[in-house]
């Protein structure tokens, strides 16, 4: 979490609406569900999300 908000990428199959079911990514707070378009593969997919977590820790920083 980031000043209280949450950032989560899943693939628990509760989430039929979304395009890319069953994974979608949780954006700022457990009720906001979006489609996640992170990479099947598991190497990629963590580097993909790594990446995410700097962009979001330095945005942070400047704020």
């Amino acid at each position: 979490m980031i000043k209280g908000t949450l950032y989560r990428h899943d693939n628990a199959p509760h989430h039929k609406e979304i395009k890319t079911f069953p994974k979608h990514f949780h954006e700022g707070r457990e009720e906001n569900v979006k489609e996640s378009n992170l990479s099947d593969n598991h190497e990629k997919a963590i580097r993909e999300f790594l990446r995410f977590v700097k962009e979001k820790l330095e945005s942070e920083e400047k704020e």
